[in-house]
């Protein structure tokens, strides 16, 4: 499965036996940046 920004789906594939994963750097690094300076902005 290659993801770009529908990771909610891949629990869903996961269940039907999907094995393999290919996620974007870039919209992983993206989604993982947001959520960390989310978080340091709120403290």
């Amino acid at each position: 499965m290659n993801v770009q920004d529908e990771i909610d789906a891949v629990t869903h594939y996961m269940q039907l036996g999907l094995r393999w994963i290919n996620v974007h750097q870039k919209q992983f690094m993206e989604r993982g940046s947001r959520a960390f300076l989310k978080t340091i902005k709120n403290r």
